[in-house]
């Protein structure tokens, strides 16, 4: 609540820091976490599938 203040009192300070603060009010735990649920991994690319797939879009034109 004193950061919502700080809007009035304080204007040298930016209002996003003041709405994006990492304060305790802010803070909401995660309602559910499964060990099931899929981890996330990096998004590999085939560069091979993308130019033959360029190549078709092109000779469409």
């Amino acid at each position: 609540l004193s950061l919502a203040n700080a809007v009035y009192d304080n204007p040298s300070l930016p209002r996003r820091k003041i709405l994006l603060s990492t304060g305790g009010q802010n803070y909401k735990p995660p309602l559910e976490r499964s060990k099931s649920a899929p981890k996330l991994s990096a998004i590999e690319e085939d560069a091979v599938a993308e130019e033959i797939e360029q190549k078709r879009l092109l000779d469409e034109l």
